[in-house]
């Protein structure tokens, strides 16, 4: 192979990669819409809801003393926020919620 059949298939690379991402992105947009995973064939394509990260630890260490100790394990000190806003009844706020997201890939 020469250096100008190269080039040629080197350009046909780039044109099909192109219209690859093109594609990839039109189906995700679609399956986004949809908000539920999608299997074709042997494709699928995987929709993941937005995910909520909660701020326990703020809201826990407002809680009483009391139910702090109750939800801490030893010998490490290691305090499982959650219970204790849960027993406290605590109004937990949402720390972090990410953005819904497609993957798109081939399961055969």
């Amino acid at each position: 192979m020469d250096n100008s059949e190269l080039a040629v298939l080197m350009l046909d690379w780039e044109k099909k990669s192109k219209e690859l991402e093109d594609l990839e992105q039109r189906i995700k947009d679609e399956v986004m819409d949809l908000k539920k995973t999608v299997n074709a064939g042997n494709v699928r394509a995987s929709y993941y809801s937005p995910r909520k990260t909660f701020a326990y630890q703020e809201a826990g260490m407002k809680c009483p003393y009391e139910i702090i100790q109750r939800n801490t394990m030893y010998p490490a000190p290691v305090v499982d926020w959650k219970k204790v806003c849960d027993e406290a009844l605590a109004r937990v706020e949402i720390a972090h919620l990410s953005e819904p997201s497609v993957t798109i890939k081939r399961i055969a």
